[in-house]
């Protein structure tokens, strides 16, 4: 009883400090926790959806057997005439919140590794919520092109994420924010020798600015962001 009154000051707390939207509660499933992620370099994110549709008090964190459950019918192919019927997400319109005390467990399976498995990070629940009157496409596929930034030494924000490329976008779906409603994805929690400002952006969307540590080897990106 103390823990979830802990967890509903704290999430409060933080939306009247920092001006984010009101946070649901998240129920973690899941009986293996995480430990945070200690990436080699820049990481190329898959983020997929873990809710979608109205404000909810309660959030549960569990297994995706299938990628499209959570999105439902909250898409449409991708195809030329779409962008000029819906907003989009480089709008800048969308608001992130993020509790960076709120910890939950991020199950991956990491099949591009030498012995293909599933790992268990600690991971921070991001809720992306619409709050204009349009309905905005916010990703495609099955993915949420929501990516980390942090200040580095030199006082710059640079990117140590990046979005997520499909190798062919034949028959690729937006995914599509309807107003007023809400998303959460998962963002690994990072380890490492760097500590610093981190924040989420997403188009011209950025969230609150946190402190976390990451590896300095996640500044290392030789190609072109977007």
């Amino acid at each position: 009883m103390e823990k979830i009154l802990l967890t509903i000051l704290t999430a409060f707390s933080i939306s009247i400090c920092s001006g984010q939207a009101r946070l649901p509660l998240f129920k973690d499933t899941y009986s293996r926790k995480g430990k945070p992620k200690i990436a080699m370099g820049i990481e190329m994110r898959e983020r997929v959806v873990q809710y979608l549709g109205p404000f909810k008090d309660t959030i549960t964190i569990e297994p995706i057997p299938d990628k499209s459950v959570a999105i439902g019918d909250n898409k449409v192919l991708i195809d030329d005439t779409v962008r000029n019927k819906y907003a989009y997400y480089t709008n800048g319109k969308l608001k992130i919140s993020i509790d960076p005390l709120t910890h939950v467990t991020l199950e991956e399976y990491e099949w591009w590794s030498k012995k293909p498995e599933y790992k268990y990070y600690k991971a921070n629940p991001i809720i992306i919520h619409n709050e204009t009157d349009s309905t905005t496409i916010v990703g495609y596929g099955y993915t949420i092109p929501i990516v980390l930034e942090a200040l580095d030494i030199d006082k710059v924000w640079k990117p140590v994420e990046i979005r997520y490329i499909y190798d062919c976008g034949i028959g690729l779906e937006y995914i599509l924010l309807k107003p007023k409603d809400i998303m959460c994805v998962l963002a690994p929690v990072y380890g490492g020798d760097f500590k610093t400002k981190l924040r989420y952006k997403l188009g011209n969307s950025l969230s609150s600015e946190f402190v976390g540590q990451i590896s300095r080897r996640q500044f290392d990106f030789k190609g072109k962001y977007k």
